[in-house]
């Protein structure tokens, strides 16, 4: 009779084996999920935040582009008073590229265009995507090499 209780004591730990750890794998799969689930909630938390702030950086090195891109094309009209109707200077007609901090700018320079004796410099800069646009107007002297900045008016991507 001892083999037959030795047959049942080993039937009974194998029973015990096989169904203490059935709820384990549940478990592990319900709280595997929840922890990716997570990671995956804060990843997105992540880049829109990043986004957010990269966002407004870019808005502000356009901006700065585009008023670096103004203060060039007084530049060449303080050295060049007639720049607007003389085709040999740059922006007059065509617009002529301002490239800085990995942005462009597009400038044009046009004399009497608000009126009679004003000059007006447009700069459009982008950098990735982010338009800003900077429209001066300004007075030239036509004795000396004297620029009057009129008005700058910020026009920011909309």
């Amino acid at each position: 009779m001892k083999t037959i209780n030795c047959k049942l004591k080993t039937t009974n730990s194998v029973r015990r084996r096989r169904t203490t750890g059935i709820a384990a794998l549940p478990v592990m799969l319900l709280l595997g999920g929840i922890i990716i689930e997570a990671a995956i909630a804060g990843a997105f938390i992540l880049y829109y935040v990043n986004s957010g702030v990269y966002g407004t950086k870019l808005a502000t090195q356009s901006s700065i582009l585009a008023h670096a891109a103004v203060d060039d094309a007084i530049f060449r009209i303080i050295l060049n008073p007639n720049c607007g109707n003389d085709t040999s200077c740059l922006g007059t007609g065509t617009p002529f590229t301002f490239t800085a901090g990995g942005g462009n700018a597009q400038v044009t320079i046009e004399k009497d265009t608000p009126s009679s004796g004003l000059t007006q410099i447009t700069a459009t800069a982008e950098t990735l995507g982010k338009e800003h646009r900077v429209v001066a107007i300004v007075t030239t002297s036509s004795t000396a090499p004297l620029v009057t900045i009129r008005s700058i008016i910020d026009q920011p991507e909309q």
